[in-house]
């Protein structure tokens, strides 16, 4: 890590902190993710799952790019290109609404990020305002800690996402949940864009459902058999409401984002369209798609730490890392630090 300058802190949570840095042989601005998790050899920095990912999914437009991975003191540090802000701020400091242009080309931009994560076999599960960067008219997705293998089995986690963008089979409890909780989160993020405010600003998982209950209506059996039974398993019972129409929530959206707004608010996963059905949507008539690129493997730069794997390296790190010689280690040194007591006293 040595060829960068860290300038600021931008962002913390449960994973680590993220820092601007500089690049001190080009002076271009990289954010560099650092991980709290102590990563012992480059095989487990590999099996990570947010690696995994990366990976996969790296050589599109509209994701965030991973430049370089680097281990150091068995710390691991992501290297991402620098965006200028979050979605989220960018709403925040703004005095007007998007246009109808900006809307769209914002929206159109997502799709095509989620729709190339899909088909390479990831959904999102985390699919915010504050995990969608923005740099000028370039908007790209973010933040893959919790991406989650399409084809892999559930049960999953049910807490996952802002709770204000969190699907209703999540709030349900459901484990069985799929890559149509991206296309939910979609919907919510894309009345933001028009409003400016959260379509459901729930408080808690019964206020949440509540809300999307008074504004699309209660699910019936025709509507969503499966939430009904997933309801009932969880001992939550539906509001009966008839619903408000949904352009209320939403007055200065057009007929054709109202349309795309409602078919991916659909209570029944299954109806809501996929990122490539919603790429056909009439919104988006005339914009023309990114073509799929070809896979290559992000730069990788081990440090003279994360070299080590020699036998006597690998020793080391088996030791600390099996409990009863940590334990044992720390006996001897209570003993040691008695002794040397005991003796600067006499």
């Amino acid at each position: 890590m040595e060829k960068y300058t860290l300038m600021k802190q931008i962002g913390e949570g449960s994973f680590g902190k993220v820092w601007q840095a500089i690049k001190k042989q080009s002076g271009e601005y990289v954010a560099i993710k650092a991980l709290k998790q102590r990563i012992y050899s480059w095989e487990e920095c590999l099996n990570l799952k947010e690696v995994k990912c990366l990976r996969k999914i790296n050589n599109h437009p509209n994701i965030v790019k991973l430049q370089e991975l680097a281990s150091e003191n068995y710390r691991l540090y992501f290297v991402f290109e620098y965006m200028d802000c979050n979605l989220h701020q960018l709403m925040s400091n703004r005095k007007q609404c998007f246009s109808e242009a900006e809307v769209k080309n914002w929206c159109f931009q997502i799709l095509q990020g989620l729709n190339y994560m899909h088909r390479q076999g990831y959904f999102h599960r985390d699919l915010i305002s504050k995990n969608l960067l923005v740099s000028n008219d370039t908007i790209k997705i973010a933040d893959f800690g919790l991406a989650w293998e399409v084809d892999s089995c559930p049960p999953y986690t049910e807490y996952i996402t802002t709770l204000q963008y969190r699907a209703p089979e999540m709030l349900l409890m459901s484990g069985q949940y799929n890559s149509k909780v991206d296309m939910w989160a979609l919907g919510l993020i894309m009345a933001e864009l028009i409003t400016f405010h959260p379509l459901f600003p729930g408080t808690c998982e019964d206020d949440q459902l509540y809300k999307i209950c008074n504004a699309i209506g209660s699910p019936t059996e025709e509507s969503w058999a499966e939430g009904l039974e997933l309801a009932k398993a969880h001992g939550y019972k539906f509001p009966k409401l008839q619903g408000n129409n949904l352009s209320l929530l939403i007055p200065s959206a057009n007929d054709d984002e109202m349309s795309l707004i409602e078919l991916l608010c659909s209570w029944d996963p299954c109806k809501r369209p996929t990122a490539a059905e919603a790429l056909q949507h009439p919104l988006f008539q005339g914009c023309l798609q990114v073509p799929s690129m070809s896979i290559d493997s992000c730069k990788m730069r081990l440090t003279p730490s994360a070299k080590k794997s020699g036998w006597k390296a690998k020793l080391i790190v088996w030791f600390l890392r099996w409990e009863p010689f940590s334990s044992l280690l720390l006996f001897v040194a209570c003993i040691l630090h008695m002794i040397y007591f005991m003796i600067w006293y006499l």
